[in-house]
């Protein structure tokens, strides 16, 4: 029996093994082609086209430009400087002191004066300014295989609503020209206002809300006064009734972007599951994977049955590292490197010497290396977090089973003789 079980240790080492070298795989494919990234976007601007339909294309430049800003990307290839020259600071400086000054109320005696002054300040300072051509963002949405350099590289894997909504709200103060010299596409500027008036609208439910609120008030007011609060302390429903009457611009965003964030990350675990599945049949036909051949070889070589389980706690450590995602770009070729090590220490040959070499053998048909193949392809589809879990267990279990081997007798008690029976009388 424990023969057997370390047998089935070493085949899940082999296959845990493999399968955490399709993770990187998976992991660097999916950082060359900026899925996380690109999900994201395309989960903003819909989130945008919800909010506000008629923004259109535009909701995903909108994305594009938010992501990409260098306060929210983590991309080497993006910029790291807001840098402004004199002359722009100072004509932006004007145009929002122009602002300032148009927002003062009608009746204030120097909103006049003031308005000419800053008109001025705007007219000096913008002689001294270059308007630079700004390129306009990408405004459809991110395909799978999207030129992964240039755009998607430079977008934000992760963003916290807050941040988006700040963002907005700065934009939509934004003039055209300052637009511009931030290198902004300016009609984004239009299109944010558009966005923010819609999404300072009331949706159905705040709507529903406040007439229940109105029906409950003209309710109370049929009790006393000091017996209203207990007529509203009993409705279990008043507080979210209260909270989604009350909800802001702000609070309706977070729930609408909160919907956008999980369909992102499905998304992008969908994308995952087709580059591992994709892997698993390169890396099964590569290194001519056969599960039935691997298993039977295991069951004829006690020594690699014994040397893989004692590779398993250090596949474990391993592993773990790996799926928490404390692998980086950096170390990934060293993971790679470690985790063929330790199957080559063992004596297990992870990479074939030639391209037949493990289909030389006269035993098999081919159909039957093809069918072995198939299924380690199979196998290795499961993913790692099946094959790690399955080894974690497996090697929790082996000391329990051990010690029960020690424990059973390695002889069966002698039976009793059976009693001699008298010889009957004729």
């Amino acid at each position: 029996m424990l023969n057997t079980l370390d047998t089935v240790i070493g085949f899940a080492v082999i296959m845990t093994v493999l399968s955490l070298l399709i993770t990187l795989v998976v992991q660097m494919v999916s950082a060359a082609l900026s899925l996380r990234g690109k999900n994201l976007a395309n989960a903003l601007a819909l989130t945008f086209q919800t909010i506000d339909p008629s923004i259109g294309k535009y909701a995903h430049s909108l994305a594009a430009q938010i992501l990409s800003d260098p306060i929210f990307s983590g991309s080497l290839w993006q910029k790291k400087t807001r840098s402004l020259d004199e002359n722009a600071q100072k004509f932006i400086a004007a145009q929002r002191k122009l602002r300032d000054a148009k927002r003062r109320r009608p009746d204030d005696p120097n909103r006049a004066d003031a308005i000419s002054k800053a008109t001025a300040e705007v007219n000096t300072s913008k002689v001294a300014v270059t308007m630079p051509n700004v390129t306009p963002n990408r405004e459809k949405p991110w395909g799978f295989w999207a030129v992964p350099w240039g755009g998607p590289m430079k977008i934000a894997t992760a963003i916290r609503p807050g941040e988006i909504y700040r963002v907005l709200q700065e934009m939509r103060e934004m003039t055209p020209e300052e637009a511009q010299l931030l290198n902004i596409p300016p009609a984004l500027v239009e299109k944010t206002r558009g966005l923010v008036a819609a999404l300072q609208q009331l949706d159905l439910p705040a709507i529903e809300s406040r007439v229940k609120l109105k029906d409950i008030a003209a309710a109370a007011k049929m009790f006393a006064p000091e017996q209203q609060k207990v007529v509203l302390d009993a409705l279990g429903s008043f507080g979210a009734t209260v909270e989604r009457a009350t909800t802001q611009a702000y609070d309706r965003f977070q729930r609408w972007f909160g919907s956008a964030q999980d369909r992102a990350e499905q998304w992008f675990q969908i994308h995952v599951r087709i580059v591992t599945i994709v892997g698993a049949i390169l890396v099964s036909v590569f290194l001519q994977l056969d599960s039935v051949e691997i298993y039977d070889k295991l069951r004829h070589e006690p020594k690699l049955v014994e040397a893989l389980v004692k590779a398993a706690p250090g596949t474990l450590e391993q592993g773990a590292a790996v799926q928490r995602g404390q692998v980086d770009a950096d170390a990934r070729e060293k993971a790679f490197a470690d985790l063929k090590a330790k199957i080559d220490s063992t004596g297990f040959e992870l990479l074939p010497r030639g391209w037949f070499a493990r289909w030389s053998t006269e035993k098999f048909w081919w159909f039957n290396h093809l069918f072995g193949l198939a299924l380690s392809a199979g196998l290795l589809t499961l993913g790692a977090p099946f094959w790690f879990n399955l080894l974690k267990n497996l090697t929790n279990l082996r000391p329990a089973v051990a010690t029960l081997v020690e424990k059973r007798p390695t002889s069966a008690p002698a039976l009793p003789a059976a009693p001699s029976t008298p010889p009957s009388s004729s």
